[in-house]
């Protein structure tokens, strides 16, 4: 420990302010005063004392407090200042700093900084940055200024860590453009190279233009939404958020390039440089690419001095400056992941790189072998170092992640030259249609890997299997004992722990997927105030209802479940609250049918049925009773004849009953009591053990008579909390009470059921 400190002094100074960076964000302002009082109060008390390390604790402890400091103003002067808006509705004029993009419900939003609010009131905040969300019909460019009334979210829904630094969220109406775009500005300029780079991409062909767009500016928005969905689950996510990956792909590169025109070296390390500032605007300053645009610079900087530099000091350096700008990044999953893979790639590789072990006589299988080895390293290092973050922000471990990398990097790789080269070579049209072919070909092969490995089954694990923080525990310690005890180790006898190790793991999942076969789960998703409840069931879902306020739990749910496909979207009616994320599912999955009630006017989403239609969708109005068959060994029964009978009623709703393995689940809708006296006739049908509330409780709905023809032993109530329209009325709370257990998803959030042979039970709430 003596001898690394004394080799690496800086990287223990960085890294003792990056924990601190941790600590921090766990504290308030007034906490971090005086954890800041306590950090300066050490470096007195060290001052006077005599030992081989002074300096070095002396210096940790000084960039322990800079860190603190960071974070009180961060805290003190951003933060809380920002939240005095929570709860507020205000008229505000405001400069955009990103470019309007288009969320998952087909609304838009944009980050913006306040410039004035005019509501008269001295004690709200100005200079504050926001997210808005809006619907109207207008997009935003960066430093564009523009009008609007505000609805800001309260503080629940707030989050002192989003990961680029936004405070908070609100909902914009009555907006009034004042600038479209002030052309001298920095991001204004920023988004003109971001689009010129953007048309010379578009000379490819669409989806391999799309690809090489989101490789280069890190913008997905023209990618083919279950294409992205496709590649996320097969562990390449990365590859789409602009990283440090890509900055190194853009220097090497540049440097080769540089090196064919018969540049020095010392000038092609400054063209380097400068090629990494150009990345840089172009990702949008991703911080990923921060990182690694440091460590670069680092790298250029000492070989122009004659210096070596040390990777472990430059990634504790850029992590350390990072956070001293930007202390928000402390929970950013983009920098987390980043800063990450680069540890496990610099500390893990020689470890796990068996070519250090064995080598051939024959100089260019030697080669090979080697380098076959070492991707296969760098590759297993990445993710095994991302492990804890996954495993802590995503609940979730995808095992193809290693071998996707290993197939698809170095394609990917090519792809991404030819994308500026491209980028370069537009003008010469026999050139640019030759990078064009190449780049359809090489984008066709990544689909084909893409589409074979997704259709691999049970690929990933998360935090509901019964051994998953067991096994990842163990894998923390057998991990850090390799790199404690490795130089004590013989280089062959690490290898059977390793193994020992995954076999291990393999016995495990196998008992948990033995224990947990045949088994599907029903989840009340917590979309506020709306309805959404998913069946699923071997990486295949069903989908009664899509509707409500929150997106990312619907999102959340289907990641959870590692749903890969949906087998049936079914709608018992489609007021908004009822199919609002359609869209996203529709431009996020593969679905074989959507179905809907034939009484309904579907006018409202008719655009979004004829893109399900052109995905290869089967899209049809439901007109009579019928059963489907779904998720091997369930069904959905639709029970719409009675509905028929009525004429008036804006809440008329088809009924689904789900059934698996002797339990069910019935999903009325909105119905009232009109429709429920009806429904009447169904009689025994209608038994169930899990009901989802009619009409999220409202008072008009739950006749006695119909919840004892129900008879559940639950009851949902899908509801926003706090909610205007006053779901569950109290009267019907009663009601439901004197037959069921009542659960509610505004008070317990998502609501997971898991149906097997046993029966059914309730898991969380």
């Amino acid at each position: 420990m003596k001898e690394f400190i004394k080799k690496r002094p800086l990287f223990c100074v960085c890294l003792s302010a990056v924990l601190t960076a941790f600590v921090c964000s766990f504290m308030e302002s007034r906490a971090i005063l005086a954890f800041c009082c306590a950090v300066v109060f050490a470096i007195f008390f060290v001052l006077p004392l005599k030992f081989e390390f002074k300096k070095v604790v002396i210096l940790s402890l000084i960039f322990s407090a800079a860190m603190s400091m960071s974070f009180f103003a961060y805290y003190k002067f951003s933060y809380e200042k920002a939240c005095r808006l929570n709860g507020k509705t205000i008229s505000v004029n405001c400069t955009a700093i990103t470019e309007s993009a288009i969320t998952t419900n087909g609304n838009y939003s944009v980050d913006v900084r306040i410039n004035r609010i005019d509501n008269n009131e001295s004690n709200l905040p100005e200079d504050c940055k926001l997210r808005i969300y809006y619907s109207e019909d207008v997009s935003f460019l960066p430093s564009a200024v523009f009008s609007a009334v505000v609805s800001v979210g309260d503080s629940d829904s707030n989050d002192k860590f989003d990961g680029e630094g936004v405070h908070i969220t609100a909902y914009a109406t009555k907006i009034n453009t004042e600038r479209a775009y002030n052309a001298k500005s920095f991001s204004y300029i920023c988004y003109k190279m971001r689009s010129f780079v953007s048309d010379r991409i578009d000379s490819f062909e669409t989806e391999t233009a799309a690809f090489v767009r989101g490789m280069i500016l890190g913008d997905k928005s023209t990618m083919s939404g279950v294409f992205v969905n496709k590649f996320s689950d097969i562990g390449m996510s990365h590859v789409m958020a602009v990283s440090g990956m890509h900055l190194l792909f853009a220097v090497l590169f540049f440097d080769f390039l540089f090196a064919f025109f018969g540049i020095g070296y010392k000038l092609r390390c400054l063209f380097s440089v400068l090629s990494v500032i150009l990345f840089l605007i172009l990702s949008g300053f991703a911080v990923s690419c921060i990182r690694s645009a440091i460590m670069i610079i680092i790298l250029y900087i000492g070989r122009l001095a004659d210096k070596f530099s040390d990777s472990l000091t430059s990634l504790s350096l850029a992590a350390f400056l990072i956070l001293l700008v930007w202390p928000f990044n402390i929970r950013s999953a983009s920098f987390v992941l980043s800063a990450s893979a680069t540890l496990g790639i610099i500390v893990l590789t020689p470890v796990l790189n068996l070519s250090r072990v064995h080598t051939f006589k024959n100089h260019y299988v030697n080669t090979s072998f080697k380098f076959i080895c070492t991707s296969v390293a760098v590759s297993l290092a990445a993710n095994i170092a991302c492990l804890p973050a996954l495993i802590i922000m995503f609940k979730e471990v995808n095992f193809l992640s290693p071998v996707s990398n290993i197939i698809l990097i170095f394609p990917i790789q090519i792809l991404f030259y030819m994308g500026f080269a491209q980028i370069i070579f537009s003008f010469i049209p026999i050139l640019s249609s030759m990078l064009g072919q190449l780049a359809s070909f090489l984008y066709g092969f990544i689909k084909f890997i893409t589409d074979w490995e997704y259709n691999f089954k049970f690929t990933s694990v998360n935090a509901g299997y019964k051994y998953f923080y067991l096994v990842f525990a163990l894998f923390g310690v057998l991990v850090l004992g390799i790199f404690v005890y490795y130089f004590k180790f013989p280089k062959k006898k690490v290898y059977p722990y390793i193994l020992s190790y995954a076999v291990f793991c393999l016995i495990l999942f196998a008992i948990n997927f033995v224990s947990n076969r045949n088994t599907a789960k029903a989840e009340f998703v917590d979309v506020g105030q709306g309805s959404c409840t998913v069946f699923s069931k071997d990486e295949h879902a069903v989908i009664i209802d899509c509707g409500g306020e929150y997106s990312d739990k619907l999102y959340e749910t289907l990641k959870y479940s590692s749903v890969k496909r949906i087998e049936l979207v079914a709608l018992t009616h489609v007021d908004t609250d009822h199919v609002k994320y359609l869209r996203y599912l529709i431009n996020s999955y593969d679905i074989d049918k959507i179905i809907y009630p034939e009484f309904c006017d579907v006018s409202e989403i008719s655009a979004i049925l004829e893109k399900a239609c052109s995905n290869g969708t089967e899209v049809y109005a439901v007109s009579e009773d019928v059963t489907f068959e779904v998720l091997s060994g369930a069904s959905v029964t639709v029970f719409i004849n009675r509905a028929y009978d009525l004429r008036l009623e804006d809440n008329t709703s088809a009924l689904y009953k789900f059934s698996f393995q002797g339990s069910s689940v019935v999903c009325p809708g909105d119905m009232s009591f009109y429709q429920e006296y009806v429904y009447l006739g169904y009689g025994s049908l209608l038994d169930c053990d899990i009901l989802l509330a009619p009409h999220h409780g409202a008072a008009k709905s739950s006749l006695q008579s119909i919840l004892e023809l129900y008879s559940p032993e639950y009851t949902v109530i899908s509801c926003g909390k706090d909610n205007s329209y006053g779901h569950p009325n109290d009267n019907v709370l009663d009601r439901l009470l004197d037959v069921s257990e009542v659960l509610r998803t505004d008070q317990m959030s998502t609501i997971i059921f898991i149906l097997n042979d046993k029966g059914y039970k309730l898991v969380q709430t």
